[in-house]
């Protein structure tokens, strides 16, 4: 354990750079002494009441916890709310670094039983919340430490550090150990004011637009220029992008939002959106009127001069859909079971997030679940012989009455190449294995007729060879694996060549016993 907690602290000490520290500091030891520790003074925080900075009403003392003895007091609070607060006074507007350092004391420690799951609580510095449901054991384990750098900007006053329990009341108290509040030195730099100039609309048929911005710097001057687009149909090309004149071109009806982004000669950035609205020529600029299109040979209508949102007037494809949607389809099985269809065109289908979002996908088939009896879910594959000729290949089933099966080639576990109709690369655990015989049992040994090889022979044959005659050597398994099933029959034909030999040997003890009888006699 003392390993683990040196090696959570040097993370601390060098893994975590504060930004250059000038002016106001403040360390405080919560609910300890004054101390100074890696040389840095800590105020004393160790009134049980009189907090000068917080409203907890408890401090605490560890000893078995083996830290430093920054990290063997606590300060905590048992009020109605649960809720520990700090107000610490910073004398200058400005940007600081706070650091706040948790560890568990007592839950898993000494005492206290296990400490998985026992004390969590939320952090928040300033009303923004750094931390949610922080379980200090459950991340770094007992006797180590867990910190939270955060850098906040404000102006003088009360710098607020809350820590809460939600409404659980089997969660223990909040807890923390130690705080600074470091003022950061930074150089002056007023940020650039961009402007990207007034909203322009248009009408197709034309279909780009001209926008011309400009950027100011108080304190230096513009180094450069950049403009992007940030929402709307996909159709757009820049030119100029890199200028005060951007031209968009091959614009659809729909709504644009540009941004023209500048930054000064000392990196500093500022932006400003401007918008585009493309009409249709027959909409006259009165949004809700109709520009769908109706077909003059059957009931089909259409719509082709840009994207369509349900729920949203900002579509970003041809056909975007806040919310949920239903296939309600009019087909059914024989049974009466009714069928959706979901048909695309070309080989493959492409599900998943938008190239830059940071989202996980997961795939779900839930029945949506009835009085009338249980459901299940189930997906098949086919494979098409002909144009109207479908075999079933696959079947992953969640009930537990229908088989699931894979009857289209090989499978890999742990391998992309398998070779076999099933590879895996790694361990199995099973309760059974049930193997199919391509090779004769071994009964043969016991037919008259059978050449049992002497004891001699064998015994020559090992001396010569280095395996068991019909036994693939160690080298030849090694290098092919081997046959399971014709295995374990060689094993089986030894085992009962053993038999007979055990039997020959019987016999010949028997007469050798009987000769020794007759010599006494």
């Amino acid at each position: 354990m003392k390993s683990f907690y040196w090696i959570v602290l040097f993370g601390f000490l060098f893994g975590y750079q504060l930004s250059a520290q000038s002016g106001y500091e403040k360390r405080i030891n919560c609910g300890g002494p004054a101390t100074t520790y890696l040389g840095n003074t800590y105020d004393a925080d160790d009134s049980e009441t009189n907090s000068p900075y917080s409203n907890g009403e408890k401090i605490g003392t560890f000893p078995a916890v083996n830290l430093p003895s920054l990290y063997q007091t606590i300060r905590f609070t048992k009020n109605t709310n649960r809720e520990l607060f700090y107000d610490i006074t910073v004398p200058n507007a400005g940007t600081y670094d706070v650091v706040l350092q948790f560890a568990e004391p007592f839950w898993g420690v000494s005492s206290g039983g296990s400490g998985d799951g026992v004390r969590v609580f939320d952090v928040f510095v300033e009303g923004t919340q750094l931390a949610n449901d922080l379980d200090v054991v459950q991340l770094v384990g007992p006797h180590a430490v867990h910190t939270i750098n955060h850098q906040v900007t404000m102006s003088s006053g009360d710098l607020v550090i809350s820590i809460e329990i939600d409404a659980e009341p089997d969660k223990n108290d909040p807890i923390i150990n130690a705080i600074e509040v470091l003022e950061v030195s930074s150089p002056s730099n007023n940020a650039p004011v961009a402007n990207a100039g007034s909203d322009v609309t248009i009408t197709l048929p034309t279909n780009s637009a001209s926008l011309t911005g400009s950027g100011t710097d108080s304190d230096g001057t513009i180094a450069a220029y950049l403009w992007s687009q940030q929402s709307g149909p996909s159709t757009a090309s820049l030119s100029g992008a890199n200028t005060t004149n951007l031209t968009a071109n091959n614009l659809v009806e729909g709504t644009y939002v540009f941004r023209l982004t500048v930054t000064d000669d000392d990196g500093a950035t500022g932006f400003d959106d401007v918008s585009v609205i493309v009409e249709s020529s027959g909409s006259g600029g009165n949004p809700g009127t109709s520009v769908w299109s109706e077909s003059s040979t059957n009931d089909d209508i259409y719509y082709n001069n840009g994207n369509v949102g349900i729920g949203t007037t900002n579509p970003g494809s041809r056909l975007q859909v806040n919310g949920d949607f239903m296939l309600w389809g009019g087909e059914a099985y024989g049974d009466g079971w009714g069928i959706s269809r979901f048909n695309w065109k070309g080989h493959s289908l492409i599900m998943g997030t938008k190239l830059g979002m940071y989202a996980h996908n997961l795939i779900e088939l839930k029945p949506g679940g009835s009085n009338s009896g249980q459901l299940w879910s189930a997906i098949e594959l086919y494979q098409a012989l002909d144009e109207n000729v479908h075999e079933k290949r696959v079947r992953i089933s969640s009930h537990i009455h229908t088989a699931t099966f894979f009857n289209a080639g090989n499978v890999g576990i742990g391998t992309s190449s398998p070779d076999s109709k099933l590879t895996v690369k790694g361990k199995i655990h099973t309760e059974e294995v049930k193997v199919d015989l391509n090779v004769p049992g071994p009964d043969y040994v016991f037919k008259e007729g059978y050449v049992l090889r002497s004891l001699e022979e064998v015994r020559h044959y090992i001396n010569e060879y280095g395996h068991l005659p019909n036994i693939p050597s160690a080298k030849e398994m090694q290098a092919n694996g081997i046959q399971l099933g014709e295995m374990n029959m060689k094993l089986l034909e030894k085992i009962e060549e053993l038999t007979l030999y055990t039997i020959q040997q019987q016999k010949r003890i028997e007469s050798l016993e009987k000769a020794l009888k007759n010599l006494k006699e």
